[in-house]
């Protein structure tokens, strides 16, 4: 309510009618002219047409919470005094909004009139005193204030226009820039939740917050102006104003990479090479980075790629004719056992050449499973139970689960370990060029006994066994992929195509682009 002889304006926002009313009766005779609000929507509502000296606000609220209200109101009204009133079980949210601009928190349980009213004369003059320096920012105000900005407009929740028009009133200067053409990468870092919980004991706003401090003091080495944006899911943006030189804007976002696991043991992956020469053209950028990000899921932890990388396949290939070409397979020349970690690896190879929603891939897993089985394999509940409770954060955490089964001789009948572990390496690094020295010494016995070894257990020698599996790849891959045949025996590890050729006939009695047209 207004008051002609008030010398203070407060705003009260407190979803509990009783706390409100009990607030106002301890203020009944202190001048203050006293405004309510029953959560931060009406809150922002009162603000927009009555300026305040000070908000009392509850952080639990419907609609709007009290952490959201804090945030909006640093950038909205910058020489608002908010105070924090909370119980105790919310000591760590009272905290956070300290963090986030509140001046000061308030226990319910222990406030009385003569605590409050000194409280609040005191936060009058503590921000009468402020002078000059009111509605001024310091560093890192800056860059939560410039954040909120960012995250306002990723949300859609203001345009471009009132962006910059709430810049220049705050002197946020990120937004206000005249570069010829600039780049920006995003950054997520690889398994942040992990990281958040083992070293800030889950508080995920100081596990960011360190995170920024050690990258912007990177990213400013190469431009002052150089500034960065938190996304939501550890995921970030990193500006580098006036760089259009692909190359070198990646050997800088590199040593962002190398200084987070120097300073802070962290791993991050990065999708760099974005550019943009406005404003809007960076927002449209951003919102195609993005999207990108799915393509991440399939690469390893710590990995760096382009924007190009992350382009879809030119066609939905259906997962069944994949199943379908390994029931047509010949299995004359090779063991049942043999043909697992074939199969395994096929399957996860056609996965990330399709880039599948990682939301779909436990369904395609349960596919794999269900083919295993009906080859006569019995697959451990404990693996069915971790692929289903597993929230992956790369597709190689997947794999891993059936390689550690693969390597667990017990569940692959009398072969012996050194054969398994042969067999894991080989398909692992059939699209590589290796020798049979390469695997005799991964698994630790002499060549020669190793060729026997191996012929005894497999029925063919390493040479034929390795072709027949780059074979029968090429054959899943010349099916069920719109790729060129030069390049299918490329992803293989021939790099002659008269070879490829020539091999894939002998074995298949039948040329590739004549294999192709019959399917």
């Amino acid at each position: 309510m207004k008051r002609a002889d008030a010398w203070m304006k407060l705003l009260i926002v407190e979803d509990e009618a009783p706390i409100r009313k009990h607030i106002k009766w301890m203020l009944e005779d202190s001048g203050i002219e006293i405004w309510e609000s029953e959560n931060g929507r009406d809150a922002l509502d009162v603000l927009k047409n009555n300026a305040m000296d000070i908000m009392l606000t509850d952080i639990r609220m419907p609609i709007v919470d009290g952490i959201e209200l804090i945030q909006q109101c640093k950038i909205l009204y910058p020489r608002l005094w908010s105070i924090v009133i909370s119980n105790y079980a919310e000591f760590d949210l009272a905290q956070m909004a300290l963090r986030y601009g509140a001046k000061n928190y308030l226990l319910k349980a222990t406030i009385n009139k003569e605590s409050l009213v000194s409280e609040l004369n005191q936060a009058y003059e503590d921000s009468r005193n402020q002078g000059s320096d009111k509605g001024r920012l310091d560093s890192n105000e800056q860059l939560m204030v410039q954040n909120s900005l960012f995250y306002e407009w990723q949300h859609q929740r203001i345009n471009s226009a009132e962006l910059i028009k709430r810049s220049l009133k705050l002197n946020v200067q990120v937004f206000q820039f005249e570069e010829p053409q600039s780049m920006f990468t995003l950054l997520e870092v690889d398994r942040f939740s992990e990281w958040c919980e083992a070293k800030f004991n889950k508080k995920t706003d100081l596990a960011i917050y360190a995170f920024m401090n050690v990258a912007v003091e990177v990213i400013k080495q190469f431009h002052p102006k150089n500034e960065l944006f938190h996304l939501e899911n550890a995921r970030f943006i990193l500006l580098d104003f006036g760089e259009s030189n692909r190359e070198k804007h990646t050997e800088k976002m590199e040593e962002v990479q190398l200084a987070l696991q120097q300073f802070l043991k962290l791993e991050s992956s990065l999708i760099t090479g974005y550019d943009f020469t406005t404003l809007d053209s960076l927002f449209e950028m951003v919102r195609h980075s993005i999207n990108d990000t799915r393509q991440l899921f399939y690469c390893t932890p710590a990995c760096l790629i382009s924007p190009n990388e992350c382009e879809s396949t030119s066609k939905d290939i259906d997962l069944y004719s994949f199943f379908q070409n390994m029931e047509m397979e010949n299995d004359n020349n090779y063991t049942a056992i043999s043909n697992l970690p074939m199969w395994i690896e096929s399957f996860f190879d056609l996965i990330r050449y399709l880039k599948r929603p990682p939301s779909t891939v436990k369904e395609d897993l349960k596919f794999l499973i269900t083919f295993i089985e009906k080859k006569g394999f019995a697959v451990p509940e404990d693996l069915k139970s971790e692929i289903s409770y597993k929230q992956a954060f790369r597709l190689t955490d997947y794999k891993s689960i059936f390689e550690r089964w693969l390597n667990d001789y017990h569940y692959l009948g009398t072969h012996r370990i050194e054969i398994v572990k042969a067999l894991n390496y080989i398909h692992e690094q059939y699209r590589n060029k290796f020798t049979l020295d390469d695997v005799s010494n991964h698994v630790n016995i002499s060549r020669s006994h190793f060729s026997k070894l191996f012929k005894e257990h497999q029925g063919v020698s390493v040479i034929e066994y390795v072709e027949g599996v780059r074979m029968k790849q090429a054959r899943v891959l010349l099916r069920t992929t719109p790729l060129a045949i030069s390049e299918i025996a490329d992803r293989i590890g021939v790099q002659d195509i008269f070879y490829f050729s020539k091999l894939y006939k002998r074995y298949y009695k039948v040329n590739p682009s004549k294999d192709r047209s019959m399917v």
